[in-house]
């Protein structure tokens, strides 16, 4: 167990070091001493300069190497999920020959072919021990609606995929 905490330890060291002193901050701008083929110790500043590399630095690099390994990753923002909303059965359309009540979803600036992968699940007890099932959902320019089949439902939710 001792030996692998030694090997744990000195990767995390290694990879410490490397990663302070590699292509990040101001390690790549060392300055060489052409004519010797020895360094000056400095690091190069913003005028062109060479400046005084103090233990702060090397340990502030360190620092920064082991809270951001990777400072230029970049992650793709979030795709936005579906938006869930529960509405009242509280309109009634004709639906072929006879009029239902329907629970209405308006959505303004949405398209029909943006709103075709709505999904809507009735709110009732209509199978035992079930309290929800999925229904056909009607939809056009700027909204959806769903009927709501039974005397007992009372709401409907929607689940609509992102715009």
């Amino acid at each position: 167990m001792g030996k692998a905490l030694e090997w744990l330890g000195g990767s995390v060291l290694i990879y410490t070091v490397v990663a302070a002193c590699g292509g990040g901050g101001n390690a790549d701008k060392h300055v060489a001493d052409v004519d010797s083929g020895a360094s000056s110790g400095g690091m190069m500043g913003a005028g062109g300069t060479a400046q005084d590399s103090g233990p702060g630095d090397v340990v502030t690099d360190v620092l920064d190497a082991m809270v951001d390994p990777v400072p230029d990753a970049d992650a793709a923002p979030m795709t936005p999920g579906p938006t869930v909303t529960t509405v009242p059965c509280s309109s009634t359309l004709q639906v072929g020959p006879s009029n239902q009540d329907v629970a209405e979803l308006e959505i303004p600036g949405r398209s029909a072919a943006s709103l075709a992968g709505t999904f809507a699940m009735i709110n009732t007890e209509h199978v035992e021990g079930y309290p929800a099932y999925s229904t056909l959902v009607a939809i056009r320019e700027g909204g959806v609606a769903a009927v709501c089949g039974t005397d007992e439902t009372l709401t409907v939710t929607f689940v609509v995929p992102p715009a």
